[in-house]
């Protein structure tokens, strides 16, 4: 049960720890800091230090990932009556909420690196690297995690 709960609320755990770090360092945040890049790498959106400026993406993450795992719930408990469909949809089923929580997970990683990066980019001017590299990281650990997933079951484990 503990191991459950964990594994649903592991995405929330993850932005509150970033928020706590944003709190904890408010005053390191600067008091304008770059918030959407362009192309080219140049930063051409900016946030003032507020509290909206500084929680919204992590606000935002967290109702995406809540909205995500509403619909998962949902797409998982839904029943089919042919006996045919029934063992496809089944097996449908069993995946479609791991899927979206590995998504979860991913989304949550993203935003709360994302959504700190006023406290260690030190060059607000430009793209950070590390803001271009980790959602491709991260998309590459779900797909792994899926494809352990899918093993398993094909394995009986």
């Amino acid at each position: 049960m503990r191991g459950r709960l964990i594994f649903w609320l592991g995405p929330y755990l993850i932005l509150a720890l970033a928020g706590l770090l944003l709190y904890l360092n408010w005053n390191s945040i600067p008091e304008r800091f770059a918030t959407h890049w362009g192309a080219d790498g140049r930063a051409d959106g900016w946030s003032p230090r507020t509290i909206s400026g500084v929680y919204f993406p992590l606000a935002l993450c967290a109702a995406q990932i809540f909205g995500l795992t509403i619909l998962g719930y949902f797409i998982s408990r839904r029943r089919r009556s042919e006996a045919s469909v029934a063992a496809r949809a089944e097996t449908a089923r069993r995946w479609v909420l791991p899927i979206l929580m590995a998504f979860c997970y991913a989304m949550s990683v993203n935003f709360a690196v994302t959504g700190t990066q006023p406290l260690w980019s030190g060059n607000q001017e430009h793209l950070s690297p590390v803001i271009v590299i980790l959602p491709i990281l991260s998309l590459v650990v779900v797909g792994a995690v899926v494809c352990v997933l899918l093993v398993r079951q094909q394995r009986g484990f």
